[in-house]
């Protein structure tokens, strides 16, 4: 008895196996566009908490639906600076990291794919600047949810254009966190 059931355990496990392999497919690619920093510039003179983004990334489909991706994330420097009776401060912030995401596919239409991925954000802030003409500088590490939709619209059978949306917290210092939301455009390749 308890060899059937091991045996047909054994049996589906390879039959889902086989068929994930059969629906797998590898790919890679890369997108440019802009992160906007949700952080408040209240007390600041000069603001600016847009930059140019970029990302690079990696991911396995394992069936129709769903698949895992990896990727690299530049989300670019924000810059802050105000003058007071104390002196003048100024900052700059620019923060990079590493995503590991689990990817759901829905298609759209012949061509047209929509794709919402959660994952987990490993985030590396580098803060440079001076408070009232003190330089201030140093690093800070997180690791935050990311969460992202977009569309991809095939090219050709293994060539897409990829449109996408992210966002996650990033921590600039011990005490303040914000989000930073990466809109994108770019290609991706299966092989």
């Amino acid at each position: 008895m308890l060899n059937i059931k091991t045996m047909s355990a054994v049996t589906a496990i390879a039959a889902m196996l086989f068929s994930a392999n059969a629906m797998a497919q590898a790919y890679v690619g890369g997108t440019v566009g802009q992160a906007r920093w949700e952080t408040s510039c209240s007390q600041a003179s000069f603001c600016d908490t847009y930059d140019t983004s970029f990302s690079v990334f990696g991911g396995y489909n394992i069936n129709a639906n769903w698949g895992a991706e990896v990727s690299y994330t530049s989300l670019g420097t924000i810059h802050a600076s105000s003058y007071t009776a104390y002196g003048p401060s100024s900052a700059s912030i620019k923060a990079k990291g590493f995503d590991v995401s689990g990817v759901y596919r829905h298609q759209i239409a012949e061509k047209i794919e929509a794709f919402a991925k959660a994952g987990v954000a490993f985030t590396k802030a580098e803060n440079d600047g001076y408070v009232y003409g003190i330089p201030r500088n140093g690093s800070l590490n997180s690791t935050k949810p990311v969460f992202g939709f977009g569309v991809t619209y095939a090219i050709t059978p293994r060539m897409t254009v990829r449109a996408e949306i992210s966002s996650r917290k990033v921590e600039m210092t011990p005490s303040t966190s914000t989000t930073a939301n990466n809109f994108s455009l770019g290609v991706q390749t299966s092989f």
